[in-house]
């Protein structure tokens, strides 16, 4: 039987802070979520809708990571997979997390700064 796959592509706001732990002396594991706002029609009338996306990079693709904040826009590229556990009251809770297999810098949050000068989007070649 032929093996199947699942990637998929995210282009959003950092959700919050990265979380970074260092694991087996020198690896480095980066936890975080990506927020995708896009409209769907309700009721005849246009809404936003935020989708969370929890995602894990590692190593240099964590590396990558640093020095963004919450706000940060990144385009995440992956492989889905499904957490399942059981909490304490006995309920089983389900989670979708995409592996990070490469991510870019989109634009850094306008208050973030590289070598003196800040990102604006106006200014973005793109």
């Amino acid at each position: 039987m032929a093996k199947g796959f699942c990637s998929i592509t995210l282009g959003g706001n950092l959700g919050g802070d990265i979380e970074v732990r260092t694991v087996r002396g020198d690896l480095q594991i980066a936890n975080f979520s990506v927020a995708v706002n896009t409209s769907q029609k309700v009721d005849g009338e246009w809404e936003d809708v935020t989708s969370w996306y929890r995602c894990v990079a590692f190593g240099k693709t964590a590396n990558k990571l640093q020095g963004l904040s919450k706000g940060s826009y990144v385009a995440v590229a992956g492989t889905a997979s499904t957490k399942k556990w059981k909490k304490d009251d006995g309920t089983v809770q389900e989670n979708l997390e995409i592996k990070v297999n490469s991510i870019d810098i989109v634009v850094k949050k306008e208050a973030e700064t590289t070598n003196g000068t800040a990102y604006n989007e106006s200014e973005m070649p793109f």
